[in-house]
């Protein structure tokens, strides 16, 4: 199936016509060729009535030739995604050299250059990913995958999109390695507004892709329909609009430990709770089984749930236990692995007067914890 796609991509690019390069991907309403209403006060045109638009995040090698009168030829547009950046977004679990001149953004995978990467930092492979957002609904039918194996390369993936109805990822496709470049999927994924390639395991320390190439069909939507709201905060937020989140008041902070305590280069607590997702809280090297954080409110507070951001340059947490207190004591109301910007919605609403995340295990050199931002949700 992978060769025959690539086979038919071959003849497909012999056959159609490029009769007109769209200049942004978007929404195709009953007056087609008008234009919309500016999204970012930026001016857009609709794209011309099209059988079936092409989603491709880089343009064709050759331009495709004259199309013919064959009634089974597909009548097949091609919708430049670059050409306005403000209708995609692209986020990572972890992005290498972050907010430096050298970062390996997660944009670069899909800017049409082979020779720009992106890298997620050390340690972060098992359960790393790479998501692309849309502004208007699309449905996809398959992928291409352009694996910088230098340092290593993926065991296992899976092509997954998100499911707001359900408001969970759902796998369309999964495999081993990349050793192809093009990929079917067997059946078209439902209409979504996210898409990411979700990484199981790896042979080196990081997963790094040069270039990813996303095929499938933009939704025709009623006219003047706004374009969606893109989360950029960590991974796709399943219902957690910015009203629920708790905006800490005179809230005390403490911790097992706290890296360069007593010194102007402290890296505190309260750092986790500050909202600004460039500084840290770190324990000391050596302090990872039964390290902890906490913030006690000085008052009853409702949670329904909480989002951890873990900074894994040096490390990640395997183990870890969320907890508010409860007559006197600590008491366990989820236990996970993912720190990984991941909303996590409680089984049930909790009224606290603190709350504090357990660490029980970890893969790291230095045995520590570090943590950007620690959010909760009411």
């Amino acid at each position: 199936m992978k060769h025959y796609r690539k086979i038919c991509l071959t003849i497909l690019a012999a056959l159609i016509a490029l009769s007109l390069l769209i200049t942004g991907c978007g929404k195709t309403g009953e007056s087609q060729g008008e234009a919309t209403e500016p999204v970012n006060n930026v001016e857009t045109e609709k794209p011309q009535n099209t059988d079936e638009p092409v989603i491709v995040t880089r343009a064709p090698t050759e331009a495709p030739l004259e199309s013919t009168d064959d009634p089974d030829t597909p009548k097949v547009k091609y919708v430049d995604l670059l050409s306005k950046p403000e209708w995609l977004d692209f986020s990572a679990s972890s992005t290498e050299a972050e907010n430096s001149p050298t970062e390996l953004s997660p944009s670069f995978s899909f800017d049409g250059d082979p020779d720009t990467r992106w890298s997620s930092i050390f340690y972060d492979v098992e359960g790393c990913w790479i998501c692309v957002q849309f502004a208007y609904p699309v449905i996809i039918h398959g992928i291409d995958i352009n694996e910088n194996k230098t340092w290593g390369q993926m065991l296992g993936w899976e092509a997954q999109y998100y499911d707001e109805a359900a408001r969970e990822w759902k796998t369309v496709y999964s495999d081993e390695t990349s050793d192809d470049e093009s990929y079917d999927f067997p059946q078209d994924t439902p209409e979504t507004y996210a898409f990411r390639l979700y990484f199981l395991e790896g042979t080196g320390i990081t997963i790094t892709i040069n270039e990813i190439g996303v095929y499938g069909l933009f939704v025709e939507v009623p006219e003047g329909t706004e374009p969606h709201k893109f989360i950029k905060y960590g991974a796709i937020d399943p219902g957690t609009p910015a009203e629920n989140q708790i905006v800490p008041g005179n809230w005390t902070y403490t911790a097992s430990s706290r890296e360069a305590e007593g010194t102007a280069a402290e890296l505190g607590p309260e750092l986790c709770f500050d909202g600004n997702k460039l500084t840290r809280w770190s324990t000391v090297f050596g302090d990872l089984y039964g390290a902890w954080i906490a913030a006690d409110f000085g008052e009853e507070l409702t949670i329904s749930g909480f989002l951890v951001n873990e900074c894994k340059t040096w490390g990640r947490v395997t183990s870890f236990e969320a907890q508010v207190m409860a007559g006197g004591e600590w008491k366990t109301v989820y236990t996970g692995a993912d720190t990984s910007a991941v909303y996590v919605e409680l089984s049930e609403s909790v009224t606290t007067t603190a709350f504090r995340l357990l660490f029980n295990d970890g893969d790291t050199l230095s045995e520590t914890v570090t943590i950007w931002e620690i959010e909760l949700y009411k």
